[in-house]
């Protein structure tokens, strides 16, 4: 094994330990066990709102902005 390949190696297990320590975190939000757990039924709405007006504000930007 060359060197750069034990770097590239190395480097992808540390991006992947992140992104699984991260992904763990991101469901401690919702476990049933967390005392301050956020309910995962409100927080989906929230975000289908939040997407619901960035479509609408996108398409009056767009509008605005037609002859660009």
């Amino acid at each position: 094994m060359t060197k750069a390949d034990f770097e590239n190696q190395h480097v992808n297990m540390i991006n992947q330990l992140i992104d699984l320590t991260n992904e763990a975190t991101e469901a401690w939000k919702y476990h049933p066990e967390n005392p301050n757990r956020t309910d995962a039924v409100q927080y989906h709405e929230t975000l289908v709102n939040q997407i619901q007006q960035l479509e609408e504000k996108i398409a009056n930007f767009v509008a605005e902005h037609e002859n660009v």
